[in-house]
């Protein structure tokens, strides 16, 4: 019964020295959320707007136009963008190219550029956890 008891007690200080050997450098296993996200650039129009004006932007393969008749004008529906014409604010998503080209049109007058977005990665469900997307801002001096 002695000995029994002593590998049993011997058995218990086994177990317990090898979990208190773990290596502590092993990353704790990470929860992550379903969060989503989507790529994106932002273009802002910097100066006094003037109505009526159209934006163009080209990336790749992708384009985008907004007109912006008055500083109300709402932006169509059923196109992965949003603007604000009064704002001058316009968002593509789905969208993140190496270089865009961007065109303002005003009924006597015209501006082109072409520009290299800035992207910053964020992970919205936390670090080392996917997805990872990318957001730009690009501003252009207006008319």
């Amino acid at each position: 019964m002695k000995s029994a008891f002593k590998l049993t007690a011997f058995a218990l200080l086994v177990a317990l020295l090898a979990a208190c050997s773990r290596n502590s450098e092993e990353p704790e296993p990470q929860a992550c959320t379903l969060i989503g996200c989507v790529n994106s650039i932002e273009l802002r129009l910097e100066s006094e707007l003037t109505y009526p004006f159209t934006v163009s932007i080209r990336g790749g393969e992708d384009s985008f136009r907004f007109v912006c008749e008055e500083p109300t004008s709402q932006i169509p529906t059923g196109i992965p963008a949003t603007g604000d014409c009064q704002a001058g604010i316009f968002t593509m998503f789905n969208f993140s190219p190496v270089s865009i080209d961007v065109t303002v049109e005003w009924p006597a007058s015209s501006q082109s550029v072409t520009v290299e977005p800035d992207y910053e990665t964020f992970r919205p469900n936390g670090p080392g956890c996917e997805p990872e997307c990318r957001y730009g801002i690009v501003t252009i001096q207006g008319q």
